[in-house]
């Protein structure tokens, strides 16, 4: 990939991006993303986390970086 040295991470929205998909849609999407960056020393976040439920999933497939309502809100600035 040309555009390879450029991309230190991956961001997906769980909300915006799980809104028009089923949840084996989804499970999928996060599946292919890992296997896009776990190699590749490339961060894979998922934003829009609201539920320890669905924090705890996206542990189990090694998901560390997740941000959303869970962890905080956003803060006015």
């Amino acid at each position: 990939m040309l555009v390879r040295q450029y991309i230190s991470r991956i961001k997906w929205s769980f909300v915006n991006g799980g809104q028009n998909l089923n949840q084996q849609q989804i499970y999928w999407t996060i599946q292919l993303l890992r296997s896009l960056t776990v190699n590749e020393d490339i961060s894979l976040v998922v934003e829009g986390v609201e539920e320890e439920m669905v924090s705890y999933w996206l542990l189990t497939m090694s998901v560390h970086n997740q941000q959303g309502f869970l962890f905080a809100k956003p803060e006015k600035l």
